[in-house]
């Protein structure tokens, strides 16, 4: 498996169409009664509530197939050296942003370590090389783990609480990373036996997670909470997951086993393969501009609902054209893709493969 696999990247576009519909819900409307609520309710908060968790997710699995295309070409060596210096790098970055443009636009409550979702990644993929030396229940505790010692040792140690604060804390969102780098495996060795059954088992774990033990969790631990906080609960981790297995499955099915069949589908995909660069354009650009506009008007900009849907779909094709159509024409250079394959093979390059 040497090229990019389009399930992936679909997974991770549709990650970003998921929070670019919050952040503009968040820049621009508010949920007061009537229609407002009810479209915040059934569609804004549970689709924004998958987005970042999703994209963690989708993270860990691309983790896992950059492990199996450095094994593949015989580069165990590699996989040190590789790791640590994609996760330092997106880890710098995300602790800049923090540092410097956080408070310039007055969107978080800032600090160096505010543990946003890029943040978290680049920890998590330093750890990768030494996650991927153990082998079944070890690799088990690093999903559980986290989730056990965010309810456990973060309320009553002083020190851990480090690692349990901010937007994406290590404990327990690395038990997502985590769990996506497993759910890779999983997925590659279905798809290479070419077998829809072995397919089938998958989507049957998946559904396991949400429906069985989801249900019990929500019984007898703790409620599940369809929109994300940054100590998710027990019951809302493995239904995030649940539901990630059932996406990876039926993505997997329809994309990778049968081809992508339609233009949205190509669309998503282009936007998943630079979801980096796109991650921060959208921030900046959906929280830039209400800031700029409150700084005008003396007061946060508040549209009605009705202009929700259309300004969705106008962004999302602004976010299209500037991807897909307009900075293809130049490779891709300056994107933070580009820069970070200049970090890593000595060289630019659009995508890195087998992600």
């Amino acid at each position: 498996m040497t090229k990019r696999l389009p399930s992936v990247d679909f997974l991770r576009g549709f990650s970003i169409v998921a929070m670019i519909q919050t952040h503009l819900w968040v820049a621009f409307f508010a949920p007061v009664g009537g229609v407002a609520e009810a479209l915040h309710r059934w569609l804004v908060a549970p689709l924004g509530g998958h987005a970042a968790p999703l994209f963690v997710l989708v993270s860990g699995m691309s983790a896992h197939l950059a492990v199996r295309a450095l094994r593949r070409r015989a580069c165990e060596e590699a996989i040190v050296p590789t790791f640590l210096k994609r996760g330092l790098a997106l880890f710098g970055l995300s602790t800049v942003v923090n540092v410097a443009a956080g408070p310039w636009l007055h969107f978080l409550d800032i600090s160096l370590l505010n543990w946003g979702v890029i943040q978290l990644i680049g920890l998590c993929l330093c750890l990768v090389p030494q996650f991927v030396r153990l082998r079944g229940f070890g690799k088990a505790v690093w999903v559980v783990a986290p989730l056990i010692l965010s309810g456990w040792i973060c309320p009553t140690v002083e020190v851990a609480r480090v690692f349990c604060s901010g937007f994406a804390p290590p404990f327990p969102w690395a038990a997502l990373f985590f769990a996506g780098f497993l759910v890779g495996e999983g997925y590659t060795w279905a798809w290479q036996s070419g077998s829809v059954r072995r397919l089938c088992g998958l989507a049957s774990i998946g559904l396991f997670l949400v429906v069985p033990l989801g249900l019990l969790l929500n019984a007898v631990y703790r409620p599940l909470v369809w929109t994300h906080t940054p100590n998710m609960s027990l019951t809302s981790a493995f239904v995030f997951m649940g539901d990630f297995v059932l996406l990876v499955a039926l993505c997997g099915y329809l994309l990778d086993y049968r081809g992508p069949q339609a233009k949205v589908v190509d669309s998503v995909v282009g936007l998943g393969q630079h979801a980096l660069t796109l991650y921060y354009l959208q921030l900046g650009g959906i929280v830039l501009l209400p800031t700029v506009l409150r700084h005008i008007v003396g007061h946060r900009p508040v549209l009605g609902p009705i202009w929700f849907l259309p300004l969705l779909l106008v962004v999302l094709l602004l976010c299209h054209v500037i991807i897909n159509v307009l900075w293809r024409h130049f490779d891709y250079r300056l994107s933070l893709e580009w820069w970070l394959s200049l970090l890593m093979k000595g060289r630019p390059g659009r995508v890195l493969e087998a992600e």
